[in-house]
């Protein structure tokens, strides 16, 4: 008999914790929903962006103290003044995976991020940029703090940033040069003498990378030039100080060789926009 009154009392309190526990999460589930569907919810701090100096300083004193920069690991506020002073274009990953196919509900997930978007930033209009078609990606135009906060809230969000935030050209404009650790590479804006451990010269006066002798690139000379080949390199970018894809691009064994340059981009997300050729 008492056995049995112990047992109905367990029973009756583990029903009782059960019930609690499922309060417990609704109210927690429909409080994030209010938080994600109610941008009044969204206090903002700071409502005024920084500046593009401002932003630079920053990342260049993060790269001295801690020796890289993310986005990811930059506050609300610093994410959305870049976003903001970078023409208000943002770029935004999404799923689990970054390719689509792995990801069969990439169109329902893109949808949601768009309906948040529309709802914080009060318009309808202009929002969805681009969508890539393999890759979970999405460019997006945002100018509400509140919109950055309430995106990098949801789970379904792996990353978001500013895609249109020119950093070496705001270098240029604040310090009349780009720093680059890579300018050695060819990318950078200085002018960077080769270091003559990295390269031997060849007959007759051509300059032959470390990397050729290595591979026997150099004997390959004797069975063909590569006279009449066209070859195309797709890269973010040459720094026009690098005279080896430049000016001295013919020389030595090189010699009867051109090169060419073609970047085409549009200047601003606007309607108005005109796409142009960098270089030509």
């Amino acid at each position: 008999m008492i056995s049995w009154f112990y047992q109905s009392n367990i029973i009756l309190y583990e029903k009782n914790v059960f019930y609690l526990l499922l309060l417990f999460f609704i109210f927690t589930a429909c409080n994030r929903d209010d938080l994600q569907n109610n941008p009044s919810n969204i206090e903002v701090a700071q409502k005024d962006p920084l500046t593009a100096k401002e932003i630079n300083a920053k990342i260049n004193e993060t790269i001295k103290t801690k020796g890289r920069f993310s986005w990811k690991e930059s506050s609300d506020h610093f994410v959305w003044s870049a976003i903001f002073q970078g023409n208000k274009i943002a770029s935004i990953g999404f799923g689990s995976s970054f390719d689509r196919s792995l990801t069969p509900d990439n169109k329902a997930i893109e949808e949601e991020i768009l309906k948040l978007i529309e709802q914080y930033e009060g318009k309808k209009e202009r929002i969805l940029l681009s969508s890539d078609q393999y890759l979970n990606q999405i460019d997006v135009a945002i100018e509400k703090q509140e919109t950055v906060i309430a995106l990098r809230r949801l789970t379904n969000i792996r990353y978001i940033e500013p895609a249109d935030y020119r950093y070496f050209e705001n270098e240029r404009k604040f310090n009349g040069a780009a720093k680059s650790s890579s300018s050695s590479s060819g990318c950078g804006f200085e002018s960077t003498a080769l270091n003559a451990s990295d390269y031997t010269t060849v007959a007759p006066n051509a300059k032959a990378p470390w990397s050729f002798t290595k591979h026997n690139i150099i004997n390959a000379w004797s069975y063909s030039t590569g006279a009449g080949v066209t070859i195309g390199v797709i890269d973010s970018g040459v720094s026009p100080e690098q005279s080896l894809l430049g000016s001295s691009f013919n020389n030595g064994l090189s010699s009867g060789r051109t090169i060419s340059k073609n970047g085409v981009y549009v200047d601003s997300i606007w309607p108005w926009s005109s796409g142009f050729d960098e270089f030509q």
